[in-house]
C-alpha cells in the first residue's frame, strides 16, 4: 500500500500553502475519505478556510500527488 508523505491546504482567501491538520495513511484512505464541511484557520491570515479535497494536495510514496478534482500528476524530483 502507498502511504502519504505530505499533506498540504490552499487558504481559500491568501492562497498560500500550509500543512494540514488532516493526515492520510495512504492513498485508500484518501481516495474514499468524505472531507466536506471541515474547517481550518490559515496560520498566514488567520481566516478560517475548508479542509477538503477541493483545496488540498497530499504526496505519496510513489511520486504521486493527489490534489483538486482528484487528478494524479507526476512529481519530477
Amino acid at each position: 500500500m502507498v502511504k502519504a508523505k505530505k499533506t498540504e491546504l490552499r487558504c481559500e482567501h491568501c492562497k498560500k500553502w500550509f500543512n494540514s491538520p488532516l493526515m492520510f495513511d495512504n492513498k485508500n484512505a484518501f481516495e474514499t475519505a468524505n472531507l466536506k464541511g471541515n474547517a481550518t484557520e490559515c496560520p498566514y491570515c488567520k481566516k478560517i478556510t475548508g479542509c477538503d479535497k477541493e483545496n488540498m494536495r497530499v504526496v505519496f510514496e510513489d511520486g504521486i500527488f493527489a490534489g483538486d478534482k482528484i487528478l494524479l500528476i507526476r512529481i519530477l524530483i
